[in-house]
């Protein structure tokens, strides 16, 4: 069995996951809101799958108030970035043949 490696065992096999892998790895800090409007996935999708990255140690999240709004980010870590390495070269192994 082909196994595209960490990310897609994390469940991220979702048409909608590039955009936010690709969000995560190209900035400092996504907030929820931004990956929401960019992903087009629902708050309850964004949340399982950013606790399922967190639970992998993927990302970490970061809690906040802007005022009196609570606000929530996330920074992919280290070990995030070597698994989307590895995801995206398994992608380009599998595309190739």
């Amino acid at each position: 069995m082909f196994v595209l490696g960490a990310w897609y065992s994390v469940g991220w096999p979702s048409q909608n996951s590039p955009s936010t892998k690709t969000a995560l790895a190209e900035a400092e800090e996504v907030e929820f809101r931004f990956l929401e409007s960019v992903t087009g996935l629902t708050k309850g999708n964004i949340s399982s799958h950013m606790a399922k990255l967190e639970a992998a140690g993927y990302v970490t999240v970061t809690k906040r108030f802007k005022g009196r709004v609570p606000s929530t980010s996330y920074s992919i870590t280290d070990a995030g970035r070597a698994a989307l390495r590895a995801y995206r070269a398994a992608l380009a192994q599998l595309m190739r043949g």
